[in-house]
């Protein structure tokens, strides 16, 4: 449950700020920084919170999430800039191509998860509503710090959306190798 809230933003909010139409490059640059600090982040606020230390490549992690999510959002951003916002119809015309992506993404996570169900016991419910309300806090701050900063729509919704989701692939690949 620590690992489950000091991991970083999903990707997956950046659709979901697009599909409600709130600020992208707010949601984009969160996601960025998020992303960049969080092998440095996620060890020392685990052996903070836990207690024991925890060994993380850094290095690699850095790598490979610069290759898979720090240069592609820049190459992407450098396009859209480029092109003066134009890409974006491209951006439509792929968008069932990574909605079918996102689909898949979570099936392959249900296939994953679907032994650990089997048999629903109290200890199941517990955990699950306990990941709810975790959940759930994230997006309260989130929306309760846009308002009490008094944001415009569009900020509040980039907010909401990244404060609440997480890298849950992420996570299940940092307890898998290290837990």
């Amino acid at each position: 449950l620590v690992l489950a809230a000091i991991i970083p933003t999903g990707i997956t909010s950046f659709i979901w700020v697009t599909i409600y139409k709130g600020n992208i490059a707010l949601a984009l640059s969160i996601i960025l920084i998020d992303t960049i600090l969080s092998p440095f982040l996620v060890p020392h606020t685990l052996s903070f919170l836990v207690g024991q230390k925890v060994e993380i490549d850094t290095f690699s992690i850095m790598n490979g999430l610069i290759y898979m999510v720090v240069l592609p959002s820049i190459i992407g951003m450098l396009i859209n800039h480029l092109t003066k916002g134009k890409s974006v119809n491209v951006g439509k015309t792929l968008a069932p191509f990574s909605k079918l992506g996102l689909a898949s993404v979570v099936m392959i996570n249900g296939a994953v998860v679907a032994p650990y169900l089997k048999v629903i016991t109290s200890k199941l419910v517990v955990i699950a509503l306990t990941v709810f309300i975790l959940a759930f806090i994230g997006y309260l701050l989130a929306w309760l710090v846009g308002n009490w900063l008094n944001r415009d729509r569009e900020t509040k919704v980039a907010m909401i959306f990244t404060g609440g989701l997480r890298n849950i692939s992420a996570g299940a690949v940092i307890a898998v190798q290290y837990f």
